[in-house]
């Protein structure tokens, strides 16, 4: 696009433009001049080296959307903050949910988890419209209701555990402080990890059902001749909430059992077929928002030789111990796979990919730290790490596993309890 604008003119319009925008804070721009790489706005302080264009391109990943745009000689690049399309979501579900109205004092309230763990400022009271006032406060799992209940304990383990929940708590009610039991669902979503919720007084449930239930007898009393429809009635209602039991029972057991299915028996981590499908997902959502996941490749160093010395029972516990105290420096939302042997596979994903090496050192230094008890001897455990993501370069997620491959085979070739990260795929 030719700009209409002398090079000053237009140097000053794109910067006044950009700093009064009410959203200039999350909106990252740049501008230079193509031919010379001189800088003329740089509104996040991103560009570091005289290479506007090659700074940027290591920081896209980091943005759900981004455009370059050509004015004569001026490039100029604008994106968006995750910040920015978060507060956005927030302010419309906000306003959203505080005009809703529903019957029986029923609202739905939004939780943010910032810490897993649980504990003390574990989440942040996002919408609630039955305490405005307190919308932003910190929540702790120790909190309880008037009868000693940790809902917010409940909660957490139900989404940890299922990513969804029923259960019963006492909770004031809207506009009053009448403290009543409430019962609600809770359902965690993934994107902004959210907990949504919304719930309904157990009195008023009961209320519902006695009224009809009046109704009912009273229709009996004077209806003779329909009392046998009625009982037939609710006969048939029984059965369909058998049924609904059922399903739900079904469903809970099925749910478990492919659950299992998808598990290695000795690790508890995700089968390699498992692993496949999710890095696939990954790859496709990386090829839509520039965002990879970081993947680790390890295997224990050293296993056959503690099979052939102290024998398989001690290589299996090694394997078990091995991936235990990896998971104490992994997120819930980090996924742990078997690929086969004493080979593994970590996918984390929404993690700022500069921070690679970190991860990989945690790993690394959590093994490290670990001695294996075996009868009366002390077994050092440790593994070998190699590292990729996924590069603009890559077709299918062959290229990231054939980089993760090379780069655990450098690994182990450099002395074993090592890292070696690898970004680029050789032929």
């Amino acid at each position: 696009m030719e700009s209409t604008l002398p090079a000053n003119d237009f140097i000053t319009y794109y910067t006044e433009l950009l700093t009064s925008s009410p959203y200039h804070e999350n909106v990252v721009a740049v501008l230079w001049d193509t031919a010379t790489n001189t800088l003329y706005f740089d509104s996040h302080n991103l560009i570091e080296s005289a290479d506007p264009s090659a700074d940027l391109n290591l920081v896209l990943d980091t943005f759900h959307f981004y455009h370059f745009q050509t004015y004569s000689s001026f490039t100029a690049f604008l994106a968006i903050t995750d910040e920015l399309i978060y507060q956005n979501v927030l302010s419309d579900m906000r306003m959203e949910i505080h005009a809703s109205s529903f019957e029986n004092d029923t609202y739905i309230w939004v939780n943010e988890i910032v810490n897993f763990d649980g504990g003390d400022n574990y989440a942040i009271r996002l919408i609630h419209p039955n305490l405005i006032a307190t919308e932003g406060s910190y929540l702790s799992t120790s909190m309880t209701d008037i009868k000693g209940n940790t809902p917010y304990q409940t909660e957490l383990d139900g989404i940890k555990a299922d990513g969804e929940i029923f259960f019963t708590y006492y909770f004031k009610r809207i506009l009053t402080d009448e403290i009543a039991l409430k019962l609600t669902y809770a359902g965690y979503y993934e994107d902004f990890q959210w907990i949504v919720a919304m719930g309904i007084y157990v009195e008023d449930v009961n209320h519902f059902i006695n009224e009809n239930t009046n109704t009912l007898q009273l229709l009996t009393n004077r209806l003779g001749v329909a009392f046998l429809s009625i009982i037939l009635g609710i006969i048939g209602l029984s059965f369909a909430i058998q049924k609904i039991l059922e399903s739900y029972y079904l469903k809970k057991t099925t749910s478990s059992i492919q659950e299992e299915s998808n598990r290695d028996v000795l690790t508890q981590t995700l089968l390699r077929r498992i692993g496949i499908r999710d890095l696939q997902t990954a790859f496709d959502y990386f090829k839509q928002t520039n965002k990879s996941p970081i993947v680790l490749y390890f295997d224990m160093d050293d296993l056959k030789a503690i099979n052939d010395m102290y024998g398989h029972d001690a290589g299996d516990l090694a394997l078990q111990k091995c991936i235990t105290a990896i998971q104490t420096t992994t997120r819930t939302t980090d996924k742990i796979y078997r690929w086969g042997g004493d080979e593994f596979l970590v996918l984390v994903q929404e993690f700022d990919i500069k921070k690679t090496e970190l991860i990989a050192n945690r790993i690394l230094g959590a093994i490290k730290g670990y001695s294996l008890q075996w009868k009366d001897q002390f077994i050092s455990l440790s593994v070998s790490i190699g590292v990729s993501y996924f590069i603009h370069e890559d077709q299918d997620i062959h290229a990231i596993l054939k980089r993760m491959d090379s780069a655990l085979y450098a690994s182990k070739n450099n002395g074993k309890g090592k890292i070696t990260i690898e970004t680029t795929t050789k032929n």
